[in-house]
Formats: structure tokens, sequence, C-alpha cells
């Protein structure tokens, strides 16, 4: 949790300094951020063809 916070917090500076007005850009930045490891997850336990990664 201590390192969590200060990034966020410097993000949403960041952000508000690429887009001033577009606070929102923030909540989307986060969820993707949130959502890339569940979808790698959901991935890898896929039986398709595009779904898992294969050790080589």
């Amino acid at each position: 949790m201590a390192f969590v916070t200060p990034i966020a917090i410097s993000l949403a500076i960041r952000v508000t300094q690429l887009a001033p007005g577009h606070e929102e850009y923030l909540g989307y930045i986060i969820a993707a951020v949130l959502a890339a490891p569940l979808f790698g997850m959901l991935s890898d336990r896929t039986r398709t063809r595009l779904g898992r990664r294969r050790r080589s």
C-alpha cells in the first residue's frame, strides 16, 4: 500500500497536466491497469488456439 499511494497521486497529477479538464482519463488508466492481469490470467486458462501462451 505504501508503494501504490505515491504512484497514484503522481499519476493523477500527470493526467491533469496532459489533459486538463478530463479527470475521467485517470479512471480509464486505472481500469486498464487492473484489467490487464485479470485478462492475462483468463487467457492462460483457455484452451483455444489464441488463448494459452506456450513456453519454448
